[in-house]
Order: C-alpha cells, then sequence, then structure tokens
C-alpha cells in the first residue's frame, strides 16, 4: 500500500495519457474475454478444493471454453478488434506467451509454497516469513534494468532462456536443501538465484513481444502477454498445491510439509525447464522499421528483441 499511494499520484503527474484516433473499444470482444477468462481462473483455483471433476468445475471450465471460442469468432469478424489473432501467426509471439505461462507456473507456485514454508520449519510470523522472501522477490529490481540493456545485443530469447534455466536452479536449490529445521543461510542462495531469472526474463519477454507489432498494437499485445502470465500463476498455484497435498499436509507439522513440499517444487522446475527450451527456439530477429501484424507471418520480419 505505501508503494501504491506514492506510485499512483506519480503516474499521474509524470505519465502523459496516450490514445489511438480514430478506434472504438470492442466491447463485445471485451466482455467475452473477460467473463471466459474469469470462468476459466475460477475453475483453476477451485479444483482442488471442488474436485477437478466436480460438476461445478467442469461445468465452469464448459462455459469458459465457449465464451472463449466466442470471443475467438467474434475477433474474426470484428472492425476493430480487441485482439488481432493475426498475432498468433507470428512464432515468437506465440513463444513468448508459452514462456510467461510457464515461468508464472512454477514461480508462483513455488513462492506460495515456500513462504509457508518459511512460517513451519522453523515456526516463523507471516511478516517474519514475507521478509525472508525478499531475497528472491526483490532481485528483479536490480537485474531487470541489465537484462533490458543487453537485450538487443544477446537477444530477447536467450535471456528469456537464461531467465528460466536460472528460475529453474532457484527452486531446485531449494528443493535439495529444504527440510524440517533447514536454516534461512542455507536457503537464501536459491532465492536470489531464482530472482535473478525473474529479472532476465521480465524485460526480454517485453522486448519480444512490443518488438513485434506495430506501435498502435502494444497496447493489444502487451495485455494478452500479462493476461496469460495470470492464468499460468493461478495454474501454477492451483496444480502445485494439488500435488502438495498428494503427497503432505500442512496440517501434520514441518516433516508432513516437506514431503509434500518437495514433489511439487520439483513438478514446478519441470514446467520451467520446458519453457526454457521454448525460449531457446525464439529466433533472434532481423531489423526491421515498421512491422505489421495484419501481414502473413512468412512476409513479417520483427524488430531485435
Amino acid at each position: 500500500m505505501p508503494v501504491g499511494l506514492v506510485a499512483v499520484p506519480l503516474a499521474r503527474v509524470v505519465l502523459g495519457e496516450s490514445s489511438l484516433p480514430g478506434t472504438r473499444i470492442d466491447l463485445l470482444g471485451m466482455a467475452l474475454a473477460t467473463c471466459g477468462l474469469v470462468a476459466v481462473v475460477w475453475a483453476i483455483v477451485h479444483g482442488e478444493s471442488d474436485g477437478w471433476t466436480s460438476r461445478t468445475v467442469l461445468g465452469t471450465f464448459a462455459a469458459g471454453a465457449v465464451l472463449l471460442a466466442a470471443f475467438v469468432l467474434w475477433e474474426r469478424r470484428a472492425r476493430q478488434p480487441l485482439l488481432p489473432l493475426s498475432l498468433y501467426r507470428i512464432r515468437p509471439f506465440v513463444l513468448s506467451n508459452v514462456v510467461s505461462v510457464a515461468m508464472y507456473f512454477g514461480v508462483f507456485g513455488s513462492i506460495f509454497l515456500l513462504a509457508q514454508y518459511l512460517q513451519v520449519a522453523p515456526e516463523r510470523s507471516p511478516l517474519h516469513a514475507g521478509v525472508l522472501t525478499l531475497a528472491w522477490t526483490l532481485m528483479p529490481t536490480f537485474v531487470a534494468p541489465l537484462a533490458g540493456a543487453l537485450t538487443d545485443r544477446v537477444g530477447g530469447g536467450r535471456l528469456m532462456a537464461l531467465g528460466l534455466f536460472l528460475q529453474a536452479a532457484g527452486p531446485a536449490w531449494l528443493a535439495l536443501a529444504a527440510g524440517p529445521d533447514t536454516p534461512y543461510s542455507r536457503l537464501v542462495g536459491g532465492m536470489v538465484i531464482a530472482g535473478a531469472g525473474m529479472g532476465f526474463a521480465f524485460a526480454p519477454t517485453a522486448a519480444v513481444v512490443l518488438g513485434l507489432v506495430a506501435r498502435e498494437h502494444h497496447g493489444k499485445a502487451s495485455g494478452a502477454n500479462t493476461t496469460v502470465r495470470e492464468i499460468g500463476g493461478a495454474l501454477g498455484i492451483a496444480v502445485l498445491s494439488g500435488v502438495f497435498l498428494r503427497y503432505g499436509s500442512d496440517h501434520g507439522g514441518p516433516e508432513q510439509f516437506v514431503d509434500g513440499l518437495l514433489p511439487a517444487v520439483w513438478t514446478g522446475v519441470a514446467v520451467v525447464l520446458a519453457g526454457a527450451l521454448c525460449a531457446l527456439a525464439i529466433p533472434r530477429p532481423a531489423r526491421r522499421t515498421a512491422p505489421d501484424p495484419a501481414a502473413p507471418a512468412q512476409d513479417r520480419t520483427p524488430t531485435p528483441a
């Protein structure tokens, strides 16, 4: 809250308003996408507690699928679509979204469990545990500017791959070190590595996504990437929590918590590694001054990322 209280008025003073003349809001597309995504995320969040095969969860998944299918059909015919489907003919754009899903799946799911682990083994207050996780969550603040400066030289895909490999290495370190009474000094190294990985992935992902499309589509491309990231985070928390409860418990003391934590974290590591391989498949594009997302994929050469 203190950060928000400073950021909101500062944004109003420093940031200029942006708008595109001659455009209209795709209200129907917005409604279909919002309702469809809310349904899918609700089903993901409630899958473990209500049962993945329960009528409620399956019905909500089905409703979300129908709404999102209707969204796609509408976007194909809308004169000014909320999300131009031509973006998904751009291979690096699709791969960047897959990378974002994998990253948030592993990171959000792991941090969700790690914050609870730090309260259990040994017993700490929630505030104390939250402060200890800053070794992970503050690292992107220092690493992301460096990654942004290197993106054009190295290539966004390579930096994203490096970031995800580090994000896999960090939780792997934690999984190997975590025990019922592991001192924090043996965990902090893994948190720092994972946080550095987040920093190396954030800026290049934005650069790749925005470098692939014309300026007037920056907001739509960025919004699409942000949306899949949040879905990946919700899915990661739900799936890793399910794995945790399959093998352990949060009511049986540190030993049972660790029994569930380890397979859950290794699951997240596997997903993040898969995302790293997808990042390696992102080509380093040649220079072009005016990319057009509506052009055929074989005729489009994006700007460097």
